[in-house]
C-alpha cells in the first residue's frame, strides 16, 4: 500500500457535501449499472479501480496529462520553435556586399519559412482536450490517499518514458518569445539600411545623370552659329546620341537598383509575415499544450511526471461469459441541469475502455474477487443514503426513488452470500 495523488469521482457545480459524495457515488454507479445491464444478464460484481494518468510539469503551475495504460495514441503537431531560436539575424545577414546580403537575404527567407512546417510528436496515452478538459475540474477536489497496488491499472507508459515524450513539447512551451521578437524587429533595421544604399545609389546615378545634362548643355551654349548646315548637324546628333547613351544607361542602371529595391523590400516583407506567423503560432500551440493539461504544482522540477490515479468503477455481468461496463467519474453541473449523465469526454473514455477490456479486467487488476462491493456490508447502506440525496437534489423523482429502492432490495437480499464467478 502506497499513498497516492486521488482524484475524486465526483467534480463540477452541485450542492453535495463532501461527506455525501461515498454515498452518492455507490448511487451514481449502481442505477448506472441497472440502466447498462442487459434483459437475459446477471449483475454479478462492482469494483473501483484505477486508472494511473502521469502528470508532467510544464512551468511548476500547469501541467500535461496523459493515461498510463496507453488506450490511445495521437500526434502533437507543432512548428520547429527551436529552429527560430537559433537564427541570429545580426549574424546571418552580416555581408560584404550588396550582392552577398541578397543572398544571404534569400537563404534567411527560406530558413524563416521552413520552420512553419509543422512536426509531429506522438503521444502515447494521449488524453483529447475534451476528455482533459474535464479530467481538469477534478483537479480542483485532488487528495492523497492510501490505495491497494492491485486496484491500480497497469502503468504501461513509465515515468521516464512519459517525460522523455513530452519533454519536446514542454520545450516548446518555454520557447523564447522575447529573443524571436527582438529578431523580428531587428531584420527591418538591417534591411532599410541596404534600401538606403540603394537609395544612396539611385540618388548618385541620378546626379551623374543631371551633371552629364548639364555638360551637354555647355556644349550646345559653345556651338557657333556661323557653322557650316552640315557641321552644325554633324556636332548635334553626336551630342544627342551621347545624350540617349548616357539617358539609356541611367535607366538601366535606375531599373536595376529598384529591380534589387523591389527584391529586397518583397523578402522584408515575407520575413516578418513569417516571424509574425511564427510569433502567432507559439501563442497557440501553448494554448493547445494546457488544453492538455491540468492546474498542477506537485512536482519539484520542469518536466518531472508524478502519477495521479482517477477512479473508475467495473460493472461485471454475465449471461454466457462475463461482459464489463466501465464507470469514469461524474462532472455534475447543477446550473444548467440535474442528472447524472456523463459528459462527452468522459462518455468517450468509458467507450476506449469497453472497446478494449470489456470481455476481461484491464492489466494490474485481475485479483480483485474479495473487493467486490455487491458483498460488502455497507454497501447496501451507502446506496440507500445516496438514493435519497439524490432525491432530495431532485436528480431523481419520487417514482424512479421507489422503483430503483424496490429493484435493488431484492438485489441485495439475492447478494448476500459468496461471489458466483471469479473474474480472470
Amino acid at each position: 500500500m502506497s499513498t497516492r495523488l486521488i482524484l475524486p469521482f465526483i467534480g463540477g457545480e452541485h450542492p453535495f457535501n463532501p461527506s455525501d459524495f461515498e454515498a452518492i457515488e455507490m448511487a451514481a454507479v449502481l442505477m448506472g449499472a441497472e440502466y447498462e445491464k442487459k434483459k437475459k444478464e446477471q449483475f454479478i460484481g462492482i469494483y473501483k479501480t484505477y486508472l494511473p494518468l502521469w502528470i508532467i510539469s510544464i512551468d511548476g503551475q500547469n501541467g500535461i496529462m496523459v493515461e498510463a495504460l496507453i488506450l490511445n495514441s495521437d500526434n502533437f503537431q507543432m512548428r520547429r520553435f527551436d529552429k527560430a531560436v537559433e537564427l541570429d539575424p545580426g549574424r546571418d545577414l552580416s555581408a560584404s556586399s550588396l550582392d552577398d546580403f541578397r543572398s544571404k537575404l534569400h537563404h534567411f527567407d527560406s530558413r524563416i519559412n521552413a520552420i512553419q512546417k509543422e512536426a509531429k510528436i506522438e503521444l502515447n496515452g494521449y488524453l483529447d482536450p475534451t476528455i482533459a478538459g474535464e479530467i481538469r475540474v477534478l483537479f480542483g477536489y485532488l487528495d492523497q490517499r492510501n490505495v491497494y497496488d492491485l486496484m491500480v491499472m497497469s502503468q504501461r507508459l513509465s515515468q521516464e518514458s512519459a517525460e522523455l515524450m513530452v519533454n519536446p513539447i514542454i520545450s516548446a512551451f518555454h520557447v523564447d518569445v522575447r529573443k524571436i521578437l527582438q529578431d523580428l524587429y531587428q531584420v527591418p533595421i538591417l534591411i532599410n539600411t541596404q534600401l538606403l544604399e540603394l537609395f544612396q545609389e539611385f540618388d548618385n546615378i541620378t546626379r551623374k545623370y543631371i551633371d552629364k545634362v548639364g555638360d551637354l548643355e555647355h556644349n550646345i551654349n559653345n556651338l557657333q552659329d556661323g557653322g557650316t548646315y552640315k557641321t552644325q548637324e554633324r556636332i548635334t546628333s553626336n551630342l544627342l546620341t551621347e545624350l540617349e547613351s548616357f539617358r539609356e544607361a541611367k535607366d538601366r542602371s535606375h531599373k536595376k537598383v529598384k529591380s534589387e529595391w523591389d527584391e529586397i523590400n518583397h523578402l522584408n516583407e515575407r520575413i516578418q509575415f513569417g516571424y509574425i506567423n511564427l510569433v502567432n503560432t507559439i501563442f497557440k500551440t501553448k494554448q493547445r499544450i494546457l488544453e492538455l493539461g491540468a492546474p498542477f504544482s506537485e512536482a519539484n522540477r520542469q518536466g518531472e511526471a508524478v502519477s495521479v490515479l482517477m477512479p473508475i468503477y467495473l460493472a461485471v455481468f454475465q449471461e454466457k461469459n462475463n461482459r464489463i461496463a466501465y464507470f469514469p467519474p461524474l462532472i455534475l453541473n447543477f446550473t444548467k441541469k440535474k442528472d447524472l449523465t456523463r459528459p462527452k469526454g468522459l462518455q468517450s473514455l468509458k467507450n476506449q475502455l469497453e472497446h478494449k477490456y470489456s470481455k476481461k479486467v484491464p492489466p494490474g487488476i485481475s485479483e480483485i474477487d474479495e473487493h467486490n462491493l455487491l458483498f460488502k456490508p455497507t454497501t447496501q447502506q451507502l446506496f440507500n443514503d445516496g438514493v435519497h440525496s439524490l432525491r432530495e437534489s431532485k436528480i431523481i423523482d419520487s417514482k424512479t426513488y421507489v422503483r430503483i429502492m424496490d429493484s435493488y432490495n431484492e438485489f441485495f437480499k439475492k447478494a448476500q452470500g459468496p461471489p458466483k464467478t471469479r473474474l480472470s
